[in-house]
């Protein structure tokens, strides 16, 4: 059960409410017992002292804090309501309008859980949790584990991404090495983090990948890129290289967290295989971090006031050419249903 608390101010920034969410430690082990966190609503920029607060004691303990695991139903407007949303997510904010209603407003979250993954999701994931080990000095061996897919073009993909997974590792590890984490030893990974803003109804929940004192890290790792057929019949792939800009919806991603958590030095991290020029580093601070926050609030905007539409297909610009839709035969034909196409 939610228990709302009386409002508090500090400077600009309001605690509304408490919420509870549930505690687990790093085996993913539920505990027995509730704990809460407060979300903080936003004029601006101020962060959520509290929630910072509990991930600290809750680290000290091995555990971290995972997110609301109640819908707070007395302040969730019924058109969220009734199709099961309870938070945003960066995600969410940064999906193409037709994906995100198609997803969201249509689909339900058992649907989402049934939508296709890829090769290059995979691996992204499996990186993240060897990066883990790598900061942790873990000597267990560290393999892309098997993809499972029926679909030839990624099964390809796969077999591409298991060759280059030991040199994205080891770029990971120079990234940290040239950023100084290795030496912090308060590291904690995918911990939670929570807020609101002024004007949007339901919480934005996101989930780091690093964190210590100083530093805050988002991982993003590129992989081989397909081309053509070579004379032999073979698909021939390319070795992808880090940008040399980061992208507008990472920096987005990065500024929430960042936003609740100002005092630490938030890094987005960009790593493939290459030898050279293998990984890059960008900070926040030098993207003009309140801008994209403003940005990232309207993203979220424009999905609410979507929501609110009773049939909100009507007033959305369709892009099925867009890669986003590769979420297998039938939730794209599905897609394609939903939006009159069919």
């Amino acid at each position: 059960m939610c228990i709302a608390a009386p409002q508090k101010i500090f400077s600009s920034y309001i605690v509304t409410q408490h919420v509870s969410c549930r505690c687990r430690n790093l085996k993913n082990q539920n505990l027995s017992s509730d704990h809460y966190y407060s979300h903080g609503v936003y004029n601006g920029y101020p962060p959520t002292k509290v929630i910072m607060l509990l991930q600290k004691l809750m680290g000290w303990f091995g555990h971290s804090v995972e997110p609301p695991s109640c819908k707070m139903t007395d302040n969730i407007p019924d058109y969220f309501l009734s199709r099961g949303i309870n938070h945003f997510s960066p995600s969410q904010a940064s999906l193409p309008l037709d994906q995100w209603v198609f997803k969201y407003l249509y689909y339900t979250q058992d649907d989402r859980k049934k939508l296709k993954t890829n090769a290059k999701m995979h691996a992204g994931n499996q990186a993240g949790i060897a990066a883990q080990n790598i900061l942790e000095r873990s000597n267990q061996e560290q393999k892309l584990k098997l993809f499972v897919t029926e679909d030839e073009k990624e099964k390809e993909q796969h077999e591409q991404n298991v060759q280059s997974f030991a040199n994205t590792l080891v770029n990971i590890t120079k990234a940290f090495k040239e950023i100084g984490v290795f030496d912090d030893v308060d590291k904690q990974y995918e911990n939670y983090v929570s807020g609101e803003f002024q004007g949007i109804a339901i919480p934005v929940i996101g989930r780091t990948d690093v964190e210590s004192k100083r530093f805050l890290i988002e991982l993003k790792t590129k992989w081989r890129t397909r081309g053509g057929l070579k004379k032999d019949g073979t698909r021939s792939f390319t070795k992808s290289k880090v940008p040399d800009k980061p992208d507008e919806n990472h920096l987005k991603q990065l500024a929430f967290y960042h936003t609740f958590k100002p005092k630490v030095k938030s890094l987005l991290v960009y790593v493939g295989e290459r030898e050279d020029h293998g990984y890059k580093i960008f900070d926040v601070e030098e993207y003009h971090p309140k801008l994209l926050m403003e940005e990232f609030r309207d993203d979220l905007e424009v999905k609410q006031n979507i929501a609110q539409l009773d049939d909100p297909r009507k007033y959305v610009k369709k892009d099925f050419k867009h890669w986003g839709w590769d979420i297998g035969e039938h939730n794209y034909n599905e897609a394609r249903r939903y939006y009159g196409y069919q």
